[in-house]
């Protein structure tokens, strides 16, 4: 049986304005804002890697 992962909890304070342009996204795609805001910093974060590694 495959073991359960540990999840974390994550509060973010985002400006009205950008928490008004994700919950619109959010809307039309279906995808959960928690879940857009996971899949900008992944992104994020490769490209900073991808930086350091050059």
């Amino acid at each position: 049986m495959a073991q359960k992962e540990e999840m974390a909890v994550i509060k973010v304070t985002v400006p009205k304005r950008l928490h008004e342009k994700l919950r619109n996204i959010s809307q039309q795609t279906g995808v959960p804002m928690s879940t857009l805001l996971v899949m900008a910093a992944v992104k994020e974060y490769k490209f900073v890697d991808e930086q350091e590694n050059k």
